[in-house]
């Protein structure tokens, strides 16, 4: 079984064997003699999982939780995702002396009402803003369903109008007429897939408008508007909009059949379920 070193925070299968080299790893986290690590492992593990949720602390943001890997992509996230809101770091005066750990926190706290769209009633995304979803290489086309929905519901803390505590969870809930509204899991997870659905064909209406506003102003020819990076994604979009739909159709004359548009299911699940923190966030405020 592996172990993490409390001094670098790597993790070894042999443990043992990276102490006792010549060079000793950098102390990213406790500052404590080799010797002593593995005689009080338990101890030193557990003070090191408190440091190491310190420092993630040190990098999430104030507003949404969500933590960013450096304090520059939180700087940008706090800019881009939470536009007005002023970036405030908590700042942690840490002392770690012989594996202990004396911190002082000094947090300014803000308190930031956030308004929730009814589901169904999202905020549009700006045609071009998923390109990067598209250009993915996915075998299956749920899985550019379910990135488009991280996108569309997730990225915008307004859009996050669903939550759903764990895969064994008999409800999902909805935010629906200014409430939550349980819904069984199963409904739960074709309702939020529909609406995903019906997004996507927003978003490749968006990207029709787009183009041929610009045929319409003499920006561009039609052909010219053809070789644009614009154009490669919506054929690529279309296309995958194209499969899901024969695909529902089709499952709704044989719904044991397993095609794309069920494994959608699977994905979108899987995304929320990856972002229920997040998600728990709106569900906790404005609950009744």
């Amino acid at each position: 079984m592996s172990k993490v070193c409390v001094r670098c925070g790597n993790e070894y299968i042999r443990l043992d064997k990276h102490l006792q080299n010549k060079k000793i790893c950098t102390s990213n986290y406790l500052d404590i003699d080799r010797d002593n690590i593995m005689v009080n492992y338990d101890e030193l593990f557990t003070k090191f999982v408190q440091l190491q949720n310190l420092k993630k602390e040190g990098n999430s943001c104030h507003i949404c939780g969500k933590i960013l890997k450096h304090k520059t992509n939180l700087a940008r996230h706090i800019k881009n995702i939470h536009k007005g809101v002023p970036y405030l770091m908590p700042i942690n005066n840490t002392n770690i002396i012989n594996g202990d750990i004396n911190m002082t926190t000094n947090i300014n706290i803000v308190n930031v009402n956030i308004i929730v769209n009814e589901f169904g009633k999202e905020e549009n995304l700006e045609y071009g803003k998923a390109k990067n979803i598209f250009e993915r290489d996915y075998e299956e086309e749920g899985q550019y369903l379910s990135d488009f929905l991280e996108k569309l519901f997730i990225e915008n803390e307004h859009n996050r109008n669903l939550y759903l505590s764990g895969h064994r969870s008999k409800y999902g809930y909805l935010f629906m007429n200014g409430k939550w509204r349980h819904k069984e899991k199963d409904k739960f997870i074709e309702m939020t897939t529909e609406n995903a659905f019906k997004n996507l064909n927003n978003y490749i209406n968006g990207g029709k408008d787009k183009m041929n506003k610009i045929i319409r102003s003499g920006e561009k020819t039609k052909d010219e508007v053809y070789k644009t990076p614009d154009y490669k994604e919506f054929e690529t979009v279309d296309k995958i909009y194209y499969i899901l739909k024969k695909s529902k159709e089709k499952s709704e004359y044989n719904d044991e059949e397993l095609n794309d548009w069920k494994l959608s299911h699977k994905h979108i699940e899987r995304t929320v379920l990856d972002n229920k923190e997040l998600l728990y966030k709106n569900y906790k405020q404005n609950r009744d």
